[in-house]
Order: C-alpha cells, then structure tokens, then sequence
C-alpha cells in the first residue's frame, strides 16, 4: 500500500530585520521567525520579539508579522537647547541638537555649538550633552578690561560677544567701548566750567589739578584753579604815599606819589609820580625814592653872611648881620634871620 505524505510548505519566506531557520516545513509543522536586535513586533523595547507560523494544509505557511524598530520616544531638550527634528526617534536613528547663541558644549568659545543623538537598541537615547554658557571673559578674548576692572560675564547670553559681558571698573573708571572692545578707561574729571583757565586742566583718578602759567598758581577751595600770585600790599615808603592799600596780584598795579617838596630827581621839576608792578615771582618792583627837592646853594644877602653848602626842602639858612648891621636897623641884637628852603 502506498503511504500518505505530509503536503511540504518549503522554506519559510525571510523578513525584514528578522530571522527564521531555513528549513524545509511541512503541514502542522511550526516554524519561529526573531527580530533582530533593536527591533520588536511592537517597537516597544520590552514588547516580543518572536512569532510562528504553521504550514497550512495548501502548501502555505499562515500569515507573518512584522518586526518594528524599537521606539525611543521624542528626546528631551536639554536647558539652553532646541532640537532641529520632530516626533520620536526609533532604533538608530539620529538627530542633531543645536545649542542656544551663546552657548557651547564646553561653555568656551572653542566648544562646540552642537551635538547628535541616537537611538539605540534598548530604547534609549545616546549623545546627549549639555549646553553651557560660553564665558566671553576667556579665550579667544581674554578680556582685561585695562587691568582697571573685571569682566564679567553675562549669565543670559545673546550669542553676540560686546553683548554678552561688561567690565566693573574700579572707582575713577567707566566703562567704555573702543574698537570694538569693552574696557575700563579713567573718569575725565576735568569740570566743563574751565576753572584751571587761564591754565590746563589735568585729569587725575577721581580728581583734577591745574597745570598753572607762569604768574599762577594752583589754589584749591573744593575745586582746583589757577590763581595769580599774591605780592602783598604795597610798602610804605619814605615821603611816598600809595593809591591803595590793597594786596596786589600778579599783573596789577599801583601809582605812588611823592609828598610836597620831593621829586624822583630830588629837581623842583622832577617827576613826582611813579608806578609799582606785581610780578610773577611774587616781588613788587619798581619801587623809586622820592627825594627832598635841592634849593641850591644859599643866596648871598647884602652886609650879611651867608651860610655855606646846599640847602633842601625843609632846610633854614641861618644869616647873621655883618657887624654894625641889624635885622631892623635899631637892636644890634637883632642880627640874625632865618630863611626856609621850599619848593
């Protein structure tokens, strides 16, 4: 008698990202497909990644499944971060994350502005990195604020360099911008008002002084200025009497004038005037001697003698009468007379 044979499915048919024995099958007998790692009949990483299928009566094996890439799910940003994707990742699948402006991986210029991630077998996320704020204090930059401050950086950057630190400059300083770096310069305290004038204004840490002209000095009442140099009031000089009595300043003047019966020349038409100036090194120069006026020798007198010499302002000639001689022709006591030296 002849036998009855099983009716034969022939190999079971291969599927994407799985693996099934390659084996020959025949009716009820069963054969087990696998995904391959990373992939399951759920995309779930924990989800089965076996199915069988039976040799069916008609020669064909009953209906596969699929085997799905595991699902990592939509990644979580870190801070300071966007993604350049949308929806979830599955098994080996990448995606880019771009840091914010302003922020690298290392937190320096040098560091890098982005980072991929990747999905991976077991359903989890891989590359991930944090984003940090990117100190423009340090290299390339190497801020210094003219050693007269400190850079510090700002904690919500902008991604534009001038704009993401500032300098605390010392006192006396500000800070300013110059070719296209921030920097801690000195205060000009030099007022608007000129009060150095007619000298130079020089600026100091947190103060000023006055660079002063010959005939100056500095004075400071609150504020520095240049004042003229005092010489004092005029001196009292003999027979001279002065317009005023004020303290001279450097540039001023005062006339004297000679008392009646002086001259400079000592002549009865000599000057009697006179002008005393006040000069930078602070002396009053100028200065003349009023002299008595000179009336000359004594005039001679009849039947009387003269005295002898020269005679000034103030001065009185004595005369005595020759003998026999009187002042009045009566009183021979009466010999003698007295003229005065005038002006």
């Amino acid at each position: 008698t002849q036998a009855a044979i099983p009716v034969s499915c022939g190999v079971a048919p291969s599927i994407a990202n799985g693996v099934v024995p390659q084996v020959v099958k025949t009716f009820q007998q069963e054969v087990i497909y696998t995904c391959q790692k990373g992939f399951t009949l759920d995309a779930q990483p924990q989800g089965s990644a076996t199915f069988s299928v039976s040799c069916q009566a008609d020669g064909t094996f009953t209906a596969r499944q699929s085997c799905q890439p595991v699902t990592c799910g939509s990644p979580t940003v870190p801070s300071h971060a966007a993604r350049t994707g949308a929806g979830a990742l599955t098994f080996t699948g990448t995606e880019m994350i771009e840091c914010n402006a302003g922020y690298s991986t290392t937190g320096m210029f040098s560091g890098a502005r982005n980072f991929t991630i990747r999905c991976e077998y077991d359903g989890e996320l891989t590359g991930f990195k944090s984003c940090k704020n990117i100190n423009d204090c340090a290299a390339p930059w190497g801020v210094t604020c003219n050693d007269k401050g400190t850079c510090q950086d700002h904690a919500s950057p902008t991604g534009v360099h001038l704009d993401d630190y500032s300098c605390h400059c010392e006192s006396g300083f500000e800070q300013l911008t110059k070719a296209g770096v921030k920097g801690c310069y000195n205060i000009n305290d030099c007022p608007t008002s000129t009060p150095c004038s007619p000298g130079v204004c020089e600026d100091m840490i947190n103060a000023y002084k006055c660079t002063c002209p010959t005939g100056y000095h500095q004075e400071r009442n609150g504020n520095a200025t240049c004042e003229r140099n005092v010489c004092g009031a005029p001196p009292a000089l003999a027979h001279a009497s002065a317009a005023s009595s004020n303290a001279l300043v450097y540039e001023e003047t005062v006339d004297y004038t000679c008392e009646n019966g002086h001259t400079l020349t000592g002549r009865a038409l000599g000057d009697v005037t006179f002008t005393v100036t006040c000069h930078a090194d602070r002396a009053l120069r100028e200065l003349k001697l009023c002299q008595r006026v000179t009336c000359g020798s004594a005039p001679t007198v009849d039947r009387a003698v003269s005295p002898s010499g020269e005679f000034f302002f103030g001065d009185q000639l004595l005369y005595t009468c020759m003998s026999g001689y009187s002042t009045d022709g009566l009183n021979v006591a009466n010999n003698e007379f007295h003229v005065d030296c005038k002006p």
